[in-house]
């Protein structure tokens, strides 16, 4: 079919509603296609499973998260047990939908940011940036001559497709929506990502309705997805 032309998210998002039904969870695998490249893209959306399981103490709740480097630090002075947690995040996601971005100094792990857990609202949001930054490029080097994605293989072998999302980083999405979206970026071991694919961009339109509240690859202490979103909703979105 052809690649639906509009730059704006929010506009396919409408128009995918208006003729769609939405479900309460979905990982694309219906439509999503295997990735094997041993790096993921920055600017593109993935889908893949962490293997093996998080002890939800590895994580650390919400009111530890909250406290200043001071407190912390004080209370090591006072010979109070300050716990060294795994995941310094009061979340964890073992079946992510994730939007690659730059490789932040660590050449073994993959960092993405989590549009799964994130609100709807500021999913959209950061969609939408993305949308508007990089839909151009797609639609210019992107497609064939019946205006259809290209196989991405046949992308990736194109410079002026690659260029863009290479350089692709989260200033991108920072200059708009504040540091405080930081918040979703999840680091994660290339070892342990099996079952990559990738989400490509006529199947993101899905995403503008979608739920997770419930879903079981989620990880908290103490805590829910709620929870969490909460925090960010108040507290950290405008940072």
């Amino acid at each position: 079919m052809p690649f639906n032309t509009e730059v704006s998210y929010r506009n396919r998002v409408r128009d995918y509603a208006q003729n769609n039904s939405l479900g309460s969870a979905d990982y694309f695998q219906d439509v999503s296609q295997p990735y094997t490249l041993n790096f993921l893209l920055p600017g593109h959306v993935y889908t893949f499973e962490f293997v093996g399981d998080i002890d939800s103490q590895e994580i650390v709740p919400i009111s530890d998260y909250l406290k200043s480097d001071a407190t912390k630090k004080a209370e090591k002075s006072a010979g109070l047990r300050v716990p060294d947690y795994m995941i310094t995040k009061p979340y964890y996601d073992l079946r992510p939908i994730a939007l690659s971005i730059e490789n932040l100094g660590d050449s073994g792990s993959e960092y993405v940011l989590n549009l799964k857990c994130m609100p709807v609202s500021e999913r959209i949001r950061v969609l939408e940036v993305l949308y508007r930054g990089v839909v151009p490029n797609v639609l210019k080097n992107g497609l064939n001559e019946e205006k259809e994605l290209l196989p991405f293989q046949q992308r990736l072998n194109n410079g002026s497709y690659t260029r863009p999302f290479v350089g692709f980083q989260m200033r991108n999405l920072t200059d708009y929506l504040g540091t405080g979206i930081y918040f979703w970026v999840n680091k994660y071991d290339k070892n342990r990502m099996k079952n990559v694919r990738l989400i490509d961009f006529d199947h993101l339109d899905r995403l503008g309705g979608l739920q997770y509240m419930n879903d079981s690859y989620t990880r908290f202490n103490g805590t829910n997805l709620t929870d969490v979103q909460q925090l960010y909703l108040s507290g950290l979105k405008n940072a």
